[in-house]
């Protein structure tokens, strides 16, 4: 494996290029891992709000909602809400009062997601 590059005048930088070169997980601690930092999030006072870019197809819809029920997060969900709607009937998915922005195209929703963080309105 070639020498990962490096920062001028810093220690080299490591980057992942390839799932394969991730360390693997073990399956039952992973689970578990991820059960716990789940336990943690839900006793942080308060949902943090978080911007939802382009949640156009079922998995990101789904996490972040469920995300939400779970009192972790305050989802904005940003994208074309009319196809957001469609997902989320298709999945069966209750929006509520979450807040959606009407944008366009993937780059605008994500423009939008930077400018709700610069305002504070949202922490990701």
């Amino acid at each position: 494996m070639p020498l990962p590059p490096s920062v001028p005048g810093g220690a080299p930088q490591h980057y992942v290029q390839d799932s394969a070169d991730m360390p693997a997980a073990s399956g039952a601690r992973s689970h578990e891992a991820f059960e716990i930092l789940i336990e943690r999030a839900r006793q942080l006072p308060g949902k943090v709000g978080i911007g939802i870019v382009w949640p156009c197809e079922p998995h990101a819809l789904e996490g972040a909602m469920d995300a939400a029920q779970q009192n972790i997060v305050e989802p904005v969900l940003i994208g074309p809400r009319s196809l957001i709607a469609e997902v989320a009937r298709n999945c069966g998915i209750d929006l509520g009062g979450t807040k959606i922005v009407d944008v366009a195209t993937p780059q605008d929703a994500a423009a939008q997601a930077v400018a709700l963080v610069r305002a504070g309105q949202v922490h990701a």
